[in-house]
């Protein structure tokens, strides 16, 4: 799988991460870097429990995006 940097702010502070296109936002929060606040359920967007503030707009961080 092809792997990207990709630049983001998480709660303030900058980050520039590598990572491949394949995983989702939350896999990266938790994952890559270590933010385990976010929480994984249903892994299909239906709970809700992975909502994220991207900005400023809540998104469910366990699905892929297109």
């Amino acid at each position: 799988m092809a792997k990207h940097m990709i630049k983001l702010t998480v709660n303030g502070i900058d980050r520039t991460i590598e990572t491949e296109s394949n995983k989702t936002l939350l896999w990266v929060l938790r994952r890559k870097l270590g933010l385990t606040g976010t929480k994984s359920a249903c892994e299909r967007g239906d709970c809700g429990l992975c909502t994220v503030l991207l900005d400023d707009v809540p998104v469910k961080s366990c699905l892929h995006w297109e």
